[in-house]
């Protein structure tokens, strides 16, 4: 088993392309709803985290879509954010001017 990371959530001991799909949340957390998931700002359990969440999971790829969608946006890093109005996504100038 492998640590994974998606936007600053850590999946730790339990690796989503490891697991049979498809799989029902309740399966899921029947057998690793203790796995830690580690946020920016914390820990928290997957059973934790995806409790009264109800849903088939298709492949890893939503396992991990689930889990993000069920984090807070102040736990996820926020890939190419900047609050600064004259930088475009990404860190490039914009050349968009405002009237």
């Amino acid at each position: 088993m492998s640590d994974d990371r998606t936007r600053g959530v850590e999946f730790e001991g339990i690796d989503p392309d490891d697991l049979d799909y498809p799989l029902r949340t309740e399966e899921l957390l029947d057998e690793h709803g203790d796995a830690t998931i580690s946020l920016k700002e914390g820990e928290t359990t997957l059973e934790e985290l995806l409790e009264g969440y109800d849903t088939e999971f298709e492949d890893a790829e939503e396992l991990r879509e689930g889990v993000l969608t069920m984090v807070s946006d102040d736990a996820l890093d926020r890939e190419n954010y900047s609050d600064r109005g004259d930088e475009a996504a990404g860190g490039q100038e914009s050349d968009n001017k405002s009237l």
